[in-house]
């Protein structure tokens, strides 16, 4: 998990140009999701994938867009992560700070603020993974049960330890262990107390890895001590036979090396053969979820296709499309102008681009815009989306209310619960019957009303009745035309 965080995605997401004074080509556009866009020349990044991933190039920069645009949904944030992760990215490649780090990949041909663009993305992209479709994977007992059932075999692992140290050297301090052909008898006898105090002090009840980090002049001092795991044959034979003799917790007593006088605790002893189930639960787990995530990621990304505006030039393929995701249209006199233009002193094949800014003959004309309708649309299904979230807190809130009664009820004895169980259906009965009293006074008083409104209109002459509505020919109620239909298309 942690390689697929420190990942760069290698895609740039460039902004929709402003409109400009003067007729100005701009890069060509292949795909534009909601307000953002594909280029040509983000896709041209991808020539060193695999023809499986080239294919599915466009699918991806569309996934990252959607994810992106998510993000911002939900007010998910990565200002503070990204600080994180480009100190971890210097870190790794071993620059002094930031400026350098920011030449070493000017030196590349990579450009610094798409570098932290595309940095950010992925930290946003993830984050709305984990959030929207990772904490939503769940594994049941028999599922983890049944992989470890069929994957036995693989489970299946040598003898091995995990050990701490504690070194106490022989030679004087300030001095580098090993430097003097031979250490006196002093420093010896010196060296070999503290080490069987310190065993003593351990024998007593003193935490291994407090006095790890208090006394010892090893390495993995400041991480208490802790050397990782080791199989048969990987230490020194004496120091193997008294390791994989002690069990998990056991520590040894001052064994004589040339560093000096080393203590060995044994924090994990894993037996060669398969671990039972508990051990390797965790692992289990991690296999499960990756074989769940991509599967349900398609998923989730398939819906917020069908939430979005997409709209693909002819001639390109997004093979994560869905058969019910909406198409962006406009109104011809709206939306982005395209031009066929050649190369160079007009030479070369034509493509189409999209031209920025209005020349003299291209003044608005006073009809309703498709955009206007793209929007009504994204309003509509955004209100939906608002009331399913709603449905499904309320959905929440009612589980959580159940199981909390049910937490309740499981801590009474039979007669508390019988009495509980009564109360609570008297409460419901004269809650039911408020609310039944409240209906009828509503009806009532509309009724009321109702009749008052009959009687004024009966005074004054007048016949109640439906507002007229417009005719279909396209007339409004008084005679007159309303606006004509303007055509929809692509802007591609």
């Amino acid at each position: 998990m942690k390689k697929l965080l420190l990942s760069l995605i290698a895609t740039c997401f460039l902004a929709f140009p402003a409109l400009a004074q003067q007729d100005t080509v701009v890069e060509e556009i292949v795909a534009r999701v909601n307000n953002s866009i594909i280029t040509r020349h983000d896709l041209s990044r991808n020539k060193e994938q695999s023809p499986q991933e080239q294919a599915n190039s466009l699918r991806d920069l569309i996934d990252q867009q959607l994810l992106v645009q998510k993000a911002a949904d939900l007010g998910i944030s990565a200002e503070a992560d990204l600080v994180k992760r480009l100190d971890e990215i210097r870190k790794d490649a071993k620059a002094n700070s930031m400026e350098e780090l920011q030449k070493m990949a000017e030196a590349q041909g990579v450009k610094w603020e798409e570098f932290k663009q595309n940095t950010k993305n992925s930290i946003l992209t993830q984050k709305v993974i984990s959030s929207e479709v990772g904490s939503r994977i769940q594994f049941t007992r028999e599922e983890i049960q049944k992989y470890y059932d069929e994957h036995r075999g693989e489970i299946s692992q040598p003898e091995r330890v995990r050990l701490g140290e504690i070194l106490i050297p022989i030679t004087p301090a300030g001095s580098k262990a090993g430097s003097t052909p031979e250490s006196t008898e002093e420093q010896v006898s010196a060296a070999e107390a503290k080490a069987n105090d310190v065993y003593q002090q351990l024998k007593a009840g003193a935490k291994f890895d407090e006095m790890a980090s208090k006394v010892s002049s090893g390495s993995t001092a400041d991480q208490g001590g802790d050397l990782g795991y080791f199989k048969r044959k990987d230490l020194a034979k004496e120091l193997e036979d008294k390791a994989f003799a002690l069990k998990s917790g056991d520590f040894t007593q001052p064994i004589r090396t040339r560093q000096g006088f080393i203590i060995l605790r044994v924090t994990d002893h894993i037996e060669a053969g398969t671990p039972p189930l508990e051990r390797v639960r965790e692992q289990i787990q991690e296999q499960l979820y990756g074989q769940k995530v991509q599967p349900a990621l398609r998923d989730y990304l398939t819906r917020l296709r069908e939430e979005a505006y997409i709209d693909i030039k002819p001639g390109y393929i997004d093979t994560g499309a869905s058969p019910n995701q909406t198409k962006l249209i406009y109104t011809e006199d709206t939306g982005p102008k395209t031009k066929q233009i050649r190369g160079k002193f007009g030479m070369g094949k034509k493509r189409t681009v999209v031209a920025v800014g209005r020349s003299e003959s291209d003044k608005p004309v006073g009809s309703t815009s498709g955009i206007g309708l793209a929007k009504a649309e994204v309003n509509a299904k955004q209100k939906a989306e608002t009331e399913r979230k709603a449905a499904a807190q309320a959905e929440a809130a009612r589980a959580a209310a159940e199981a909390a009664e049910n937490e309740k009820l499981s801590h009474m004895s039979p007669s508390e619960k019988k009495k509980y169980l009564a109360q609570k259906k008297k409460a419901a009965k004269q809650e039911a019957k408020l609310e039944s009293k409240e209906i009828r006074e509503q009806k009532k008083a509309a009724e009321a009303k109702r009749k008052a409104e009959e009687a004024k209109a009966a005074k004054n002459g007048k016949k109640p009745g439906p507002a007229s509505s417009t005719a279909e020919n396209g007339q409004t109620a008084d005679g007159q035309s309303g606006p004509p239909k303007k055509k929809k298309t692509s802007w591609f």
